[in-house]
């Protein structure tokens, strides 16, 4: 530490009566630690009103209808067709609306006018492919990439009638509903098909054609599928008394039980030669007994005998270790 000067002192005194002290060095910032930042991306677009049970249904149904499809396409396009399950997310109806391809082609499918629909969208590329070939072409020449015309929706329509048959029948085997063809619309149009907040699960397909690897989506609105997936929770539950009572009429059916020595195989030519006395050994030992059938299902073996004059077989405990 220096010690000031007299002169230097009195200078200091005379700039304190005049205000020009000297200004302090400021003191160096200490380092601070950051906080952990408590903030929280969410999504509020994303929704949860599909349950993991209610996505599970309609995965099996639409991986049903795929393999449907692919049937009936390979046939009526004349070209291997091959769809596939390729995602399934839930969102609201402006997200998953805005989500689809602009030249889209949609079609509206539900039981009857007045219910809720699904939707199948399918892009452009595909709908021009399908019309290429239901109209003959043999796929030898490139489809020309265009705006669909009046003749090219009317055609479209056909296809998507394909479709919906195809994805009926799943959905039948669903929940026991029949969907079919409302109408066919472009993306624009599409957008008022449900609410802006409708709670909406996507099914995104891929579909694969010869020359043409595209995209197909089946869009749920709840609204379309609420009631149906409460009323098969609420299923009543499996009537036990039921197989009891189908298993008390089979039980009065015939069947003919038979005892097999054994068996041989021979040629054409040695049954014919066959003649009195000639001896046939058969693939079954000695000690084996014989084998009891039910029709053509073997129970167990058996030893031969006799009852009385007729001839009998008594069980071996082989029948109660198959049962």
């Amino acid at each position: 530490m220096s010690l000031l000067s007299a002169d230097a002192v009195e200078a200091l005194v005379d700039a304190a009566r005049e205000g020009q002290l000297p200004a302090d060095k400021p003191a160096p910032d200490k380092p601070r630690k950051r906080r952990a930042s408590s903030i929280r991306v969410v999504d509020f677009r994303r929704t949860v009103k599909f349950k993991a049970e209610h996505q599970d249904r309609l995965k099996r149904a639409a991986e049903t209808f795929c393999r449907v499809a692919a049937t009936r396409l390979t046939s009526e396009l004349r070209t291997h067709a091959d769809l596939e399950l390729m995602q399934v997310e839930q969102g609201m109806w402006s997200r998953v609306h805005a989500d689809l391809t602009a030249t889209s082609l949609c079609g509206v499918l539900a039981p009857g006018e007045d219910r809720p629909p699904v939707v199948l969208a399918l892009e452009q590329p595909l709908v021009l492919e399908a019309v290429d070939r239901l109209l003959g072409s043999d796929g030898s020449a490139e489809v020309v990439g265009r705006s669909l015309t009046e003749v090219d929706r009317l055609i479209a329509r056909r296809f998507f009638t394909t479709l919906a048959l195809c994805l009926g029948s799943a959905w039948k085997e669903m929940c026991s509903e029949e969907l079919e063809l409302q109408r066919v619309m472009s993306y624009e149009q599409l957008a008022d098909v449900a609410a802006i907040e409708e709670p909406t699960l996507v099914l995104t397909v891929e579909v694969k054609l010869d020359r043409v690897s595209t995209i197909m989506t089946l869009l749920v609105p709840y609204n379309a599928i609420g009631a149906l997936l409460a009323r098969m929770r609420s299923a009543p539950a499996r009537d036990t008394r039921s197989g009891e009572a189908v298993a008390a009429r089979l039980r009065d059916i015939g069947i003919e039980l038979r005892a097999e020595v054994g068996e041989i195989e021979l040629t054409a030519d040695q049954v014919l030669r066959l003649a009195p006395g000639d001896v046939l050994a058969l693939d079954s030992p000695v000690a084996g007994g014989v084998v009891l059938y039910a029709d053509r299902v073997p129970l167990s073996t058996a030893r031969p005998g006799r009852n009385g004059r007729r001839r009998a077989v008594q069980v071996d405990s082989t029948l109660e270790d198959r049962r």
